[in-house]
């Protein structure tokens, strides 16, 4: 099931089982209340958070997932864009020539702020890789790692 998620169009999925059952959210985009809301309607658990890649459109809702449901583990994501959970889901190459030590990220959460994204600290996240197959209940996804958008896309 497809769910805008946030103000910039951006689309979060729900893979599940039938009703009752345990699904993934791919891209944790816009509001994590929200996008429980509509699992719930279903009567899905959200047992996984799987990331395309790390920009903070879609990474924003991560921190609220973990708080909001108990055992959660954090997001897998390709280790090519792990990095970006440091900076909020901005590209650390953005900030060019204030690339100094702890910059990016007092940079980072500033334009998170500025825009309305969390400030909360992003989990490190667990490893994605090309062929990986990951289980959400009966369901199999397996991962097909194509990169171009981001190194870990």
């Amino acid at each position: 099931m497809a769910v805008r998620g946030n103000a910039f169009g951006t689309i979060s999925y729900l893979y599940g089982e039938a009703e009752g059952g345990a699904c993934a959210v791919v891209d944790s985009s816009g509001h994590a209340e929200y996008l429980l809301q509509h699992a719930a309607r279903r009567r899905l658990r959200v047992t996984e958070l799987l990331q395309t890649h790390g920009h903070l459109d879609h990474v924003q809702a991560l921190p609220d997932f973990l708080r909001l449901v108990p055992g959660l583990q954090p997001p897998r994501m390709h280790a090519g864009d792990a990095q970006m959970l440091r900076t909020f889901g901005i590209p650390v190459p953005a900030w060019g020539p204030l690339r100094l030590r702890g910059v990016d990220t007092v940079g980072a959460a500033f334009f998170a702020y500025v825009i309305g994204f969390t400030r909360a600290r992003m989990p490190p996240p667990r490893p994605l890789e090309d062929g990986d197959v990951v289980r959400v209940g009966a369901l199999r996804l397996r991962v097909i790692h194509v990169p171009g958008h981001t190194p870990g896309s």
